[in-house]
């Protein structure tokens, strides 16, 4: 069994928002991404002097609510290593200028558990609500329905495109600001809860709701409309519970408080 060495500097990378908690991390010159670290991997970390300041293996604990830290900035972290305490492990990551250190990661697959949601690899959130999309042009054609829509009718179909559109986009901020994947199939580093996370729970899903409703509108059809209940209840059963069952394992109380504050759709 080997290893991959990485050589870096500790940083804390803080989630905006009133959630505030930081992610540990090593950035590494020339990755293009974070290596956030985990429990199980060996960190030595240096003094300016180039002397060892702390190595051992990563063994992340819960932070206990009457730990604080003595920075002046206000943020705060879910967990700390074992044998540090909280005030000291958090100010090694949020240290100007950033300190020194070395993450050893065992390249040992087998024990790694799966840390994605368990969808269907052929189920693809874009790609289920283009074929509701496409049910409805062809519903237009092959079973049309005698009504006709005024033109403000049709210019809020527009309007409803371009919301879903927007919602996808500023979701899309929130993620990258997050430093964590968009892909349903992949690995959540970071919970993301806000912008407009703060008022659904599934933003980019609320989205293609208002997309299916949005051309077909716009194309002088309602059947986007009637086809609404089915993406959404498609949606529930194809991904979205099985996202939020990955998000409660991984995310515990955090998530179940998530969950309390914003609903799954609006």
């Amino acid at each position: 069994m080997g290893s991959e060495i990485y050589h870096g500097t500790l940083e804390g990378y803080w989630e905006q928002g009133w959630e505030g908690r930081i992610e540990y991390s090593l950035f590494v010159e020339g990755m293009g991404h974070p290596l956030f670290i985990q429990s199980g991997h060996r960190l030595t970390i240096f003094n300016d002097d180039g002397s060892v300041l702390w190595a051992g293996t990563l063994r992340f604990v819960q932070r206990k609510q009457s730990e604080n830290h003595t920075m002046s900035t206000g943020v705060w972290a879910d967990t700390k290593q074992a044998d540090v305490p909280y005030a000291q492990w958090i100010e090694w990551f949020w240290r100007k200028p950033p300190l020194k250190a070395t993450l050893e990661i065992e390249d040992d697959m087998t024990e790694i558990p799966q840390d994605h949601p368990n969808i269907n690899k052929n189920i693809h959130p874009p790609l289920l609500m283009l074929i509701h999309l496409a049910i409805a042009y062809v519903a237009k054609w092959a079973i049309p329905i005698p009504l006709a829509l005024p033109g403000a009718i049709r210019n809020l179909g527009f309007a409803l495109v371009v919301a879903g559109f927007v919602l996808g986009a500023a979701a899309f901020v929130e993620f990258y600001k997050a430093h964590t994947t968009l892909n349903p199939h992949g690995s959540v580093r970071k919970l993301v809860t806000s912008g407009v996370y703060r008022f659904s729970r599934n933003p980019i899903y609320l989205g293609f709701v208002l997309m299916l409703v949005g051309f077909p509108l716009f194309s002088g059809t309602v059947w986007g409309v009637i086809l609404v209940p089915v993406l959404i209840i498609n949606m529930n059963n194809l991904v979205i519970q099985h996202e939020e069952a990955y998000l409660q394992k991984k995310f515990g109380d955090e998530y179940a408080r998530y969950q309390s504050r914003a609903r799954r759709w609006i």
